[in-house]
């Protein structure tokens, strides 16, 4: 807050209770990563995902998504966060199955980008941070490649 010029007791005045900072933080982060996914083609979110999975954004939590970071805390929370936190992974997972992916899909790669990132963040060796998001960028390019080639109607249907 200092870095900002703000006293804490200037920056707590914005919100009513720490809750209510904590809300206002994850729509703030989500709506950034519904920006990140949105609009895309299989090409275009391939890209993204590449960034998503990369080790400067494994390194650099403080400039990267926060659900990794900041789900376990959310968890924690009260029901009226735990709102916005859904409502920004449902509008996550829209973007993503508005490709064609299937909701499970949709849900299965959110799943697999953000556990990817929570544990490489915690791995030790480089080895294992590297095979683990290679690992996961496989399987999620495999999903997205099989609906790239699926016929146009099966590609809305759950596989």
């Amino acid at each position: 807050m200092a870095a900002a010029g703000l006293t804490s007791g200037a920056f707590y005045a914005h919100f009513r209770s720490k809750s209510e900072l904590l809300e206002a933080i994850v729509e703030n982060e989500l709506n950034r990563s519904i920006a990140l996914f949105s609009n895309k083609s299989i090409e275009g979110l391939l890209v993204a995902i590449e960034g998503y999975l990369s080790r400067e954004h494994v390194e650099h939590p403080e400039s990267g998504c926060m659900v990794p970071s900041l789900a376990p805390e959310v968890s924690r929370s009260n029901a009226s966060t735990k709102r916005v936190f859904e409502a920004g992974i449902v509008g996550l997972k829209v973007q993503i199955e508005s490709l064609g992916v299937g909701e499970a899909n949709a849900w299965s790669i959110i799943a697999q980008l953000t556990g990817a990132v929570m544990v490489a963040r915690g791995l030790h060796s480089e080895t294992a941070r590297t095979a683990l998001l290679e690992g996961v960028t496989q399987q999620v390019k495999q999903i997205l490649e099989n609906t790239s080639r699926a016929p146009a109607k099966r590609r809305g249907s759950e596989a």
